[in-house]
This record gives structure tokens, C-alpha cells and sequence, in this order.
């Protein structure tokens, strides 16, 4: 037998702590490159034997060279039976699969595979395999611009991963989530859930059945690339640093990462980080095995261009990727691209040529309903028309504008509200046949699953009353010694927060919540500073004590910026009780799919980022 087979048989055998994890991967990866048909046959061994071992190193190489493990495993469905596998070592080979296509930018394909893939799951009885699937769908529609088709999906995978106990689901669900947020700018609970997920991250190791995980290193670049987003330039220069240093960061998982710190120091204006991490980036090109993936690179690489008014490298690129895009059907990638080369044209004066491109991104945006992408390119062709004076054209296409992002408005509701519809009939289904709730995995204190909504409400008001008679019976046994705390009569009580919650999410009004940790002050005042908030607040805000140390106002019919200038209004309130302490008061606006739990959550994580930042 060849060495080289003699070694990869010795990194599959031994166990993570005897061999280096990077060692494995890359020997793995050259071996794959060099000897193919060598390396085929020896994996084809330890799928018999040890399934788990060449599979979890595959879905490391997945992320860093998805073709070349897409051919691998394209080679061993040919050499292997299916009858001599398990049937979860099928699953997982067409979950490797379902992740490769998804990674080279063949949607479709990832869709279709992982549709047949989630039905066979379900017939035999493979529930944990299920969220994997659907997550694959969820991101493959969501990547077509379909995030009608995507929410239903990545929200039914992140139940089922909770009741599952699935870190590794959980984690790749709450991470597609958060870029979903971060497309409709709605940043915080897209934070919240990527510092969930890099919470969790440890988690994913100790799973009993492997699947399928993300690389850390892209939650630390998603993170970064929100704190960029958000004003923290700071935060995301630190993300990107932690992404970088992460293990496995190679292949195209690298050149992903030189791409997004490429753009955040564009913007940023930081010279020369851009110029060395686009340099790193171009370098890199050759390790994609597809034309398609060059493609997307070549994209990435012209919008940083365009910005460095390096045209004629952009026009270039735009046009290498353009010609892909149309020749393998790729419409929103097509229409972007369009829109980008619609700009260097006009910036460079090339007028005709600029107002044509321009035009076929718009329709080819009209057709598919890309309503964001044409809100973009109706501004564009907008301001390019009132500064050549042709003020009606602007006018007219400004009028668009508008009605687009109306359109998109609504596209949203409707997507929320048929999540909506979807979690309140699970939820019934669950009450009919469920008398026990299922615990969940996570250790987090507010991380309720939404289909457990109702019970864990009626838990939390059964141990509210129970701690408020335990507490009475204590004032009235020790007169002498009580703590003041607040009555029912002064506060409101957790079932109308409940009550009020809902009520928001029928009438589709705003909802904020407060939250304030006055254990730094004595609590013999307690009673004084609630008085104070009282008169602070309006008559229909509702208070609540939780918790023992935690204050909860509720601001019904409150934006988030109505709510920032109601914290700023409680902190002058606040100010005599102040002394070396600074008041820290944390905030969430209400979500379509926010629970009591989860706001409270965010609020909390909110209050922590504050204190953290003040001491620093």
C-alpha cells in the first residue's frame, strides 16, 4: 500500500487528541488533490468501519474546498452500496452533499437533494436528521431571494433542534437567522442570536450523533460585520481579528474572510489593511474549484474596486462574473452585478451604456420581485437623473422608489404574519398531545422554545404568586426587619405583560421593554424609586418586580427611538440615587416571534452590554 494511504488510514483511526485537528485536515485535502482515486477507496474503507471519523473531517473541508469535497463524495456514492451503509450514514453523505451545493452557489441543486433527503428522514423515522435538511432548504431559498419559502422552514428547524437537543442545528439555524435579520436591518435580535450561537459553539462538540456545524470563524465575520453595521468599527475590527485566528481558516474560508475585512476597512478608510486584505483575497482565487465561485469572488472584488474608483479592474470583473451569472441562471446575482457595472459606467461617464445596464437590472428586479434590490437600483438612476438635471425622470423613478419599498413592506408583514400563523397552530398541536414539556438543552435562563409558549407562562405566574405569598408571610412574621418590595396593587403582574405582549402582536403596534437592576441601591428606597418611575412613566406603561433584584417596565405603543427617550428621561429620574454608580437601563423592541422570554432576554444581554462598556 501507497504511504500516503498508510497516513490518511492513521488520521482517520486515531482519535482528535492524538493527531492535530489542523494536521488531519490538511493532509486529508492534499492527499484528495494529489491521489483521488487512492483516496476514494481508502475513505470507502472507514465509511464501513468508522463513519464518523472521515465524515467530520469532511465537513471541515466542506467550508474550505466545498468542489472538491462535492467530487469525493460524488465518487463514493458511485463506488459504495447503499445497502452496506446505515441508513444515518447515507443521510449524513447527502447533508454533505446538500452544504457542498449550497457553498459553490448551486441553490437548486441543494434545494431538490435536500427536499428528497428531509422526506426520506421523516418516513423512516430519522427526526434527527430533519432540522439539517430543512436548514439546507431554508438557506438555498433565502439565497434565491424566497425568504417566503426560507422563514417557515429555518423556524420549524430551530424547534425541532431545541426539542432534539441539537447544538449543532441550533447553532446553523440561529446563524442563518441572523443574517436574515441583518438583511431587513433589524441588528439586535441578529446579535442576539449570533452571540447565542457562539455561545452554544462549545456544545456542538459534546453531540452525541454528528452532523453538520459552521466554521467559527464565519459567526466571529457575521459578528463583525453587524458591529460594522451598528457604528462599533471597534468591535468589528476585534470580530474579524477572532475570525482570522480561528481554527481551520484556509481555502475559501479565508479568502471569505479577506473579502468581508476587505470591505469593513473600506469603510472604515483604513488604507492599508484594505490593500493587504484584498491582495490576500485575490491570491487566494485559484483555491475555488468553480467558475461559479469565481464568479461570486470576482463580484465581491469589483464593488471594492468601484468604491477604490479602480474602474477599469471592476468593469473587468463585472463582466467575467455577468457572463456566468446569465450563462447558469442566476437572476438576483445577474441583476446585481448589472447594477454595480450600471454605476462604474455612469461614474465614468459612459452614459447610454450606464442607463441601459441600469435598466435591465430594474427589470429583471421587476419580474422576480426583488423588491431591496430594486429600491437600490431605482436611487441609483434617481440621483444619477437629478444631477444631470433631468428633474421629472428623477422624480418619476424617485416615485418608484417609494412604491418599492411599500412593496417590501409588505412582502415582510406577510412573511412575519404567516410565521405567526404557523407557530400558533404548532402550538395548539403540542397543548393537544403533549402534557409534559419537553425540556431544552440550553442552558441559557430566557431561552424559551416557542413551542412550549403557553405552559412556560403559566409556570412563571404559578412561581410568581407562590414567591409573593411566601414573601408577605415573611414581612408579617418579622415586622421589625421587613424589605420593602412592591405590592400588586403598585406594579402590574406577569400574566397582563402576557396579555399585553399579545395584544401588541395582534394590532401590529410597537412594544418596548426596560429593564433595571437597582441592587446597587438600598433597599430600604426601593419603594420611593418605584413612586419615582411611576410619575416618570405614562399611565398605560407597566411595571413589574422580577426576580428579586430586576425592575421590567413595559412601554406599549413605543418604538425603539420612543424608548431611548424614555430611558433618557428615568435616568435624570434616577439621578439622586445615583452617587458612583451610573444608571444602566437595557432595551428590546418587540419581534413578530417574541415571546416574554426572549424579550426579556435580549433586554438583559442589552443591559450587560452597557454595564460592560461603561466599565471599560
Amino acid at each position: 500500500m501507497d504511504f500516503r494511504c498508510i497516513l490518511l488510514s492513521l488520521i482517520f483511526w486515531l482519535t482528535p487528541t492524538e493527531v492535530n485537528s489542523e494536521e488531519q485536515v490538511r493532509s486529508i485535502n492534499t492527499f484528495l488533490y494529489q491521489h483521488p482515486d487512492q483516496a476514494v477507496n481508502t475513505i470507502s474503507t472507514f465509511l464501513y468501519k468508522k463513519p464518523d471519523q472521515p465524515l467530520n473531517r469532511f465537513n471541515t473541508l466542506l467550508y474550505q474546498y466545498p468542489n472538491q469535497v462535492l467530487s469525493t463524495v460524488n465518487h463514493l456514492e458511485k463506488k459504495l452500496s447503499k445497502d452496506s451503509l446505515s441508513a444515518t450514514t447515507q443521510l449524513r453523505i447527502a447533508l454533505l452533499k446538500c452544504n457542498a451545493y449550497l457553498q459553490i452557489g448551486e441553490n437548486e441543486a441543494a434545494l431538490n437533494l435536500a427536499r428528497l433527503s428531509e422526506a426520506k428522514a421523516k418516513k423512516n423515522k430519522h427526526e434527527q436528521a430533519r432540522p439539517y435538511f430543512m436548514l439546507c432548504m431554508a438557506e438555498a431559498y433565502a439565497n434565491l431571494n424566497d425568504i417566503q419559502q426560507a422563514l417557515p422552514l429555518l423556524y420549524s428547524a430551530i424547534t425541532l433542534a431545541r426539542q432534539d437537543k441539537q447544538p449543532q442545528a441550533l447553532i446553523s439555524g440561529l446563524w442563518l437567522r441572523s443574517k436574515l435579520d441583518a438583511r431587513v436591518e433589524n441588528y439586535d435580535p441578529a446579535k442576539d442570536d449570533l452571540t447565542l450561537a457562539l455561545d452554544l459553539y462549545p456544545e456542538l462538540y459534546e453531540q452525541k450523533s454528528q452532523w453538520s456545524w459552521p466554521p467559527k470563524a464565519y459567526l466571529y465575520a457575521t459578528m463583525a460585520k453587524l458591529q460594522q453595521q451598528t457604528g462599533h468599527k471597534e468591535k468589528a475590527d476585534s470580530f474579524m481579528e477572532r475570525a482570522f485566528k480561528s481554527p481551520h481558516v484556509e481555502g475559501k474560508i479565508e479568502l471569505n474572510l479577506a473579502l468581508d475585512m476587505a470591505k469593513i476597512a473600506l469603510e472604515n478608510k483604513q488604507e492599508q489593511t484594505r490593500k493587504s486584505a484584498l491582495q490576500q483575497a485575490r491570491l487566494l482565487l485559484p483555491e475555488l474549484g468553480t467558475e461559479l465561485e469565481l464568479a461570486y469572488a470576482y463580484s465581491k472584488i469589483a464593488y471594492i474596486d468601484f468604491h477604490n474608483k479602480r474602474f477599469d479592474s471592476a468593469t473587468q470583473l463585472l463582466n467575467l462574473s455577468i457572463k456566468t451569472f446569465t450563462k447558469q441562471h442566476k437572476t438576483i446575482e445577474n441583476m446585481r452585478a448589472k447594477c454595480l457595472l450600471a454605476q462604474v459606467k455612469l461614474t465614468r461617464g459612459i452614459k447610454s451604456e450606464g442607463v441601459k445596464l441600469m435598466l435591465d437590472a430594474i427589470k429583471i428586479g421587476i419580474k422576480n420581485q426583488f423588491y431591496q434590490d430594486l429600491e437600490q437600483s431605482y436611487r441609483v438612476i434617481s440621483k444619477y437623473y437629478a444631477e444631470n438635471g433631468q428633474y421629472e425622470l428623477a422624480f418619476k423613478y424617485q416615485q418608484k422608489r417609494f412604491q418599492t419599498q411599500k412593496n417590501e413592506n409588505d412582502y415582510i408583514k406577510r412573511i412575519w404574519l404567516l410565521q405567526l400563523k404557523s407557530d400558533s397552530s404548532r402550538q395548539e398541536v403540542l397543548q393537544a398531545n403533549k402534557t409534559q414539556p419537553t425540556k431544552t438543552f440550553l442552558k441559557a435562563p430566557f431561552l424559551l422554545s416557542q413551542s412550549l409558549y403557553i405552559v412556560t407562562a403559566v409556570i412563571l405566574l404559578i412561581l410568581c404568586v407562590m414567591m409573593t405569598y411566601k414573601h408577605l408571610s415573611r414581612v408579617r412574621a418579622k415586622p421589625s426587619n421587613k424589605i420593602l418590595s412592591v405590592s400588586p396593587q403598585e406594579t402590574t403582574t406577569l400574566s397582563e405583560m402576557e396579555r399585553l405582549l399579545n395584544g401588541s402582536k395582534q394590532g401590529h403596534t410597537p412594544l418596548s421593554l426596560l429593564i433595571f437592576d437597582p441592587s446597587y441601591i438600598n433597599k430600604h428606597d426601593l419603594p420611593t424609586i418605584i413612586a419615582q418611575l411611576k410619575n416618570t412613566l405614562r399611565e398605560q406603561d407597566k411595571l413589574l418586580h422580577y426576580d428579586n433584584d430586576q425592575l421590567l417596565i413595559f412601554l406599549p405603543h413605543t418604538s425603539e427611538k420612543g424608548a431611548l427617550n424614555v430611558i433618557q428621561q428615568l435616568i435624570i429620574a434616577l439621578s439622586p440615587w445615583q452617587d458612583d454608580h451610573r444608571v444602566n437601563i437595557g432595551l428590546s423592541t418587540m419581534q413578530q416571534f417574541d415571546n416574554m422570554g426572549s424579550m426579556i432576554k435580549r433586554a438583559s444581554i442589552n443591559l450587560l452590554s452597557k454595564i460592560k462598556s461603561n466599565e471599560s
